[in-house]
């Protein structure tokens, strides 16, 4: 007969999250969009400007995203979304 042990294992993972249809949720939407609304994206004409635009894209939205979000934990007990 073999015996094999295991061992209990605890998985302590964590993520910045917004809780769903929340204040929040709606807040860092509304903020996002009209944050979003001053980009200047008429005159896109190259490569250069392009990659300006997006860094300013993605600046914005990590700004705000970690401004409403909180971080929550993830353990092997956590609902499945």
């Amino acid at each position: 007969m073999v015996h094999i042990t295991i061992e209990k294992e605890f998985i302590l993972e964590k993520k910045l999250a917004i809780v769903k249809n929340s204040e929040k949720e709606k807040t860092f939407m509304n903020n996002l969009i009209n944050r979003l609304k001053n980009i200047d994206m008429t005159n896109i004409y190259d490569q250069k400007i392009l990659e300006e635009t997006v860094k300013k894209f993605t600046s914005i939205t990590e700004e705000l995203w970690y401004e409403h979000t909180r971080q929550v934990y993830i353990t092997k007990h956590s609902k499945a979304w």
